[in-house]
């Protein structure tokens, strides 16, 4: 027969025959094609079937690259075979008997270029997602019932394997198959801009047959794989990460480059029986915070067991030796999860020139959070580091190992505890054991044991807190109240504690007892308002899950403190409180004096309430207010920064009464007043306090205000208790146009008015920012020319017993605490002055005043006081006077501003109680001057009767300076941002609270979503300081 045909450009002629008695036993093809796929202009082709077997040949088909032959000789039963898998029409030769089907298949074929794309639609198994494309030379002879006997060779020319994202590229690939080994020549291969080289042979199994799995095609595998300087030595060291990503495995999720050599021999029966080698020269891993190096990592399998050879990282100042081994278990396949292919694993690690070598640096937690990218830790820890471990991670809590730290020392806030012997803590027997060993810090050591029953089903997956079943600490001794800091909420703890713990139990179930004792500690919490507790003493029980307070006492603020309370197993919390004689200072630097009985219940979701009373003795305020700098600040802070967040203590309800004893005393630069309440209570939130109540004004007080005296007659402010309204103002007052007397009782208001000079430089802000027409702003407006002067409009002379009915301007000054100078300039009378030099308060003759003057009209003379207090003194004599204000503080630290902070000076009286507000006094001074950190110790020292001096010791801690950059808020909002800084491990909180409290800020301008940056770093550049923090904002759309 013969047969033409024509479809477009393909065009088939074919002629053959068949004998039809016998047609497998005879028959003969002979065709040609023209463009039968893409690739292919010309396919010549005969086929011959005699014997059960064909023969096909292809003299030369032409193709785009170039001739290409095929030569084959297949017997029919593995034809069958053969296009069955490929999906071709099996049904037409599966129905002729195929008697002596049967011997090898011989292939031999060699094309220029052979591409998936055109041979698998000729084959008819469609396309696939792999493609590939090579110049092929292949000679094969393979019988079908023993193929692993079979041999032939394979040559590919530019072989290239298209796998979607990955890309596999070499110049040739050589590969035989002889004696059932197939080997691999040395192929260099690239992808992904890697250059490899592998090499190797695999032992084919004798049983495999055709339609077996794959896989179990081989029996053994020796393989051989090297990159980087291991090819040549100028080569780049391969990126480990790209590697796995060719490889179709997880990222690592970090860069590392090494030079590799890699070699693999293993019975595939049996892999965990085989042996390898893996070697990672020149080793560096990119971490956030730095770079790990190492010489050399060498993995090796060898006799069941997987080994890492000791290798020394190092990175960050810091070295470590790791070396680690696990049996692999000879029962585990493929297929099988890779944790049941390790048995036992042991490690061991070794840091530090004890278990290294003299000169290895100690193992610093430090260093190594650094250089893992992460923010310091609150503990520091520096050590030596020899540690041996045990474990089938099938089992853990029957592993067993030690780890010992020598010279070990821990760091919290620059305090220091050693080890004053090798720390061990030894695992065995299911028992995780920390020997007895001493820590000092100062002082006593601290004694500490503890044991860990651990669980003996846990599992890794069960959480850590499931591992442990019964626990067991014991601690005793010394120990630094300033290791507690990081704990405290941003409190400060200082001097020595004694402590004393015994526990015992299931973690969730502990009893014991822990009692700690520091008569020479004392705890401060700098805000909102300064709490000291001096000789604290707690006594904790802990008794089937309850925690109860049994007594926490100490010596708060120069008062008393008596502490109980229970937690209960359900999270319930109740603490009760006893206080008295407790001393505060609060806004604008009122002291206050009271006992209270508090009650605090919280439920576990932290909801509550806070009960009970407390009462006022006695209430001074005697510090000069600036009605500018201190009063009218608040009209100018943006209500966002001063109310916080909305959602703290909204929870927790208040119901407390308030009453007081003598009231609340005001007497200074504004008021000469007293404020009285009866059954004031406050109710609300502690997110929102509502008094309920009625303040009132004891009658014949005074007020100092802008160069006017009232005198207040009646004054009362009710307070209603509902969120939302205002409280009620009912004031009756006398001004000195309506009674002389009043105008006679401006006499009693102090000279000296707020001499810091940064002060007057705020009040001139302030008032030009308010623009009022007051006599106060000329005279601050003048008085930063002039220095620190006070300035005042008002009809009084400053002459004894003489007066001006004119209206007056008035510049004073203290030449020092004895000595005073003064001019008066009428405003009436233009040329008419009047100077003043005023000597008083001596030491030996406290009531006796002198002056020498010059008056308007040229008159000069003189005039002396001398008061006799009839009915007794009105200060107590008992008051000693300070001789010298001492400070013990850095040099250069000390000025004249810091001086005035005091609030005293040499000569004066020292009231009780006043210490402790000297203390704030100058803290705040020192903060202000960006000193946030500051710690301060006021004492007196008497040295002679009636005198002491005032000593003030200062450790300053480091200076920062705060820069406000882009949209910067209000000068008055800055201040108050910049005071929320805190330094040490207090800072990433409080920049992140800064950060907070600058977008309420710029909120409060009109700025929809403002952007806002804190950072704060070492500053080299600043001579004055250590610490720049900078704010910077963008407020965007306004």
């Amino acid at each position: 027969a013969s047969l033409a045909a024509r479809a477009g450009e393909r065009r088939l002629k074919a002629a053959g025959e068949v004998g039809l008695t016998a047609p497998l036993e005879h028959a003969s093809l002979a065709l040609e094609l023209w463009r039968p796929v893409a690739g292919i202009e010309h396919l010549p082709a005969t086929l011959e079937l005699a014997a059960g077997v064909a023969r096909l040949e292809v003299p030369g088909a032409t193709t785009g690259a170039g001739p290409a032959r095929l030569a084959a000789n297949v017997p029919l039963a593995a034809a069958a075979a053969l296009v069955q898998r490929a999906g071709g029409p099996a049904e037409i030769l599966a129905a002729w008997p195929l008697a002596r089907a049967g011997g090898p298949i011989e292939l031999d074929l060699e094309a220029p270029q052979l591409d998936s794309g055109a041979l698998y639609p000729l084959l008819g198994a469609g396309q696939r997602r792999e493609r590939w494309s090579a110049g092929v030379r292949l000679t094969l002879a393979v019988d079908p019932a023993d193929p692993v006997a079979g041999r032939g060779s394979l040559e590919l020319t530019a072989p290239r394997l298209d796998l979607g994202d990955r890309s596999f590229a070499a110049g040739e690939l050589r590969l035989s198959l002889a004696g059932g080994r197939l080997a691999l020549e040395p192929l260099r291969l690239t992808a992904g801009g890697l250059e490899l080289e592998l090499a190797g042979h695999a032992a084919l199994s004798p049983e495999w047959r055709p339609g077996d799995p794959v896989a179990e095609l081989l029996a053994s595998v020796d393989a051989r794989l090297a990159a980087g300087p291991a090819l040549e030595p100028a080569a780049p060291r391969l990126e480990l990460g790209r590697l796995l990503e060719l490889l179709g495995l997880p990222p690592l999720g970090f860069d590392a480059r090494a030079g590799l050599e890699a070699s693999f021999a293993a019975d595939l029966t049996d892999p965990a029986g085989g042996r390898a080698e893996v070697r990672l020269a020149e080793l560096e891993v990119d971490l956030e915070g730095g770079t790990v190096t190492s010489p050399q990592v060498t993995l090796r399998l060898a006799g069941g067991r997987l080994e890492l050879a000791p290798a020394r990282l190092a990175g960050g100042g810091q070295e470590i030796e790791l070396a680690a081994s696990a049996p692999l278990r000879r029962s585990w396949r493929p297929g099988m999860p890779p944790a049941e292919l390790f048995g036992p694993l042991a490690v061991e690690l070794a840091a530090g020139p004890q278990a290294l070598e003299p000169g290895a640096p100690p193992l610093d937690l430090g260093a190594l959070f650094a250089l893992a990218g992460r923010p310091p830790p609150a503990l520091g820890l520096r050590t030596g580091l020899e540690a041996g471990l045990e474990v089938d991670l099938g089992r853990p809590p029957a592993g067993r190992g030690t780890l010992a730290l020598a010279d070990l020392e821990l760091e919290v806030e620059g305090t220091r505890v050693v080890a004053e012997e090798p720390l061990r803590l030894r695992l065995a027997g299911g028992r995780l054991e920390l020997e007895a060993t001493r820590l000092r810090a100062a002082g006593e050591p601290l004694r500490l044991a503890a044991t860990a029953e651990l669980a003996p089903a846990w599992r890794p997956q069960d959480g850590a807190a499931a591992a442990v079943e019964r626990l067991a600490v014991d601690a005793e001794g010394g120990l630094d109240a300033a290791l507690l800091n990081p704990i405290l909420g941003g409190g400060v703890a200082r001097g020595p504690l004694r402590l004393t713990l015994a526990l015992a139990g299931p973690p969730g179930r502990l009893e014991g007892r822990v009692v700690a004792d520091g008569p020479a500690a004392e705890l401060i919490w700098p805000s909102p308002y300064v709490s000291r507790i001096e000789a604290p003493r707690v006594e904790l029980g802990i008794a089937d899950g309850e925690l109860e307070i049994r007594r926490a006492e100490g010596r708060l603020n120069d008062g008393t403190m008596v502490l109980t309370g229970r937690r209960s197993r359900d999270g319930r919390l109740v603490i009760d409180g006893v206080f008295d004689d407790v001393s505060y200072r609060v806004d604008y630097g009122l002291s206050l004096t009271g006992d209270a009985r508090l009650r605090l219940a919280l439920d576990p979701a932290g909801q509550g309430e806070i009960s009970g009373s407390i009462t006022v003795e006695r209430g001074l305020l005697r510090r000069h207010v600036d009605p500018d700098r201190e009063l009218l600040r608040q009209l100018l802070v943006p209500a966002e920064l001063l109310a916080g967040d909305d959602d703290a203590g909204a929870g927790v309800e208040l119901d407390v009464d308030v009453g007081t004893v003598d009231g609340v005393r005001i007497k200074n630069n504004l008021a000469d007043l007293r404020l009285l309440w009866s059954n004031l209570r406050i109710r609300g939130t502690l997110a929102e306090p509502l008094p309920v109540g009625r303040l009132t004004a004891e009658p014949d007080g005074y007020v100092y205000l802008y160069g006017q005296t009232v005198r207040v007659d009646r004054a009362a402010l009710t307070f209603p208790g509902e969120p939302g309204v205002e409280p009620q103002l009912d004031v009756t007052f006398t001004t000195s146009l309506e009674d002389p007397e009043v105008r006679d009782a401006a006499s009693r208001f102090p000279t000296s008015l707020y001499h810091e000079e940064a002060a007057q430089r705020e009040r001139t802000e302030l008032t030009a920012e308010l623009g009022a027409g007051l006599g106060e702003t000329l005279a601050s407006r003048l008085s930063k020319s002039l220095g620190p002067i006070e300035l005042g409009v008002g009809s009084d002379l400053l002459v004894f017993g003489e007066t001006d009915p004119g209206t007056r301007l008035t510049i004073g000054q203290d030449v020092s605490p004895n000595v005073s100078l003064a001019a008066s300039f009428s405003l009436s009378d233009e040329g008419a002055t009047t100077y003043v030099l005023d000597f008083h308060d001596f030491d030996r003759f406290p009531r006796l005043v002198a002056q020498v003057f010059t008056t308007d009209q040229d008159r000069e003379g003189a005039t002396l006081q001398q008061v006799v207090e009839l009915a007794g003194p009105r200060q107590d004599r008992r008051q000693p006077r300070i001789r010298e204000l001492r400070f013990v503080a850095p040099a250069g630290l000390v000025d004249r501003r810091l001086r005035q902070a005091v609030g005293f000076a040499a000569g004066d009286r020292l009231p009780p109680g006043v210490d402790f507000d000297v203390e704030i006094d100058v803290a705040e001074e020192l903060r202000q001057r960006g000193y946030p950190d500051a710690l301060v110790e006021v004492a007196r020292q008497p040295v002679e009767e009636g005198r002491v001096d005032l000593v003030i010791r200062i450790a300053p801690g480091p200076r920062v300076r705060f820069v406000f950059t882009g949209d910067r808020p209000p000068a008055p909002a800055r201040r108050a941002i910049a005071s929320i800084y805190r330094g040490g491990y207090l800072e990433p909180s409080t920049l992140e609270e800064m950060r907070q409290q600058t977008v309420r800020a710029l909120r409060a301008l009109g700025y929809v979503a403002p952007r806002v940056e804190v950072s704060a770093a070492d500053d080299p550049t600043w001579e004055d300081g250590d610490r720049t923090v900078t704010i910077a904002a963008g407020g965007g759309r306004r």
